[in-house]
């Protein structure tokens, strides 16, 4: 439920100005694109996450970047 709200509420807001509707054409553009550059057949689109930096003291966990990783309840 949460997802979907958080998605709805981003196309709201953020559509008129960087995610113009659809076309069947540009979805064509993009399921070819992501399957002759990454060969992922049938993909249309996707995001990317992002890596907050946080001083945790007695952390015991790291990634790559040296950022540690947070593991959040709910």
């Amino acid at each position: 439920m949460i997802a979907k709200e958080t998605v709805e509420i981003l196309w709201e807001e953020l559509h008129p100005l960087h995610m113009p509707l659809p076309t069947t054409e540009s979805l064509k553009n993009n399921a070819n694109e992501f399957e002759n550059v990454w060969n992922f057949p049938y993909v249309v689109g996707c995001l990317d996450g992002k890596h907050i930096h946080k001083v945790c003291p007695g952390a015991m966990f790291f990634n790559y970047k040296k950022y540690f990783l947070l593991f959040f309840k709910g």
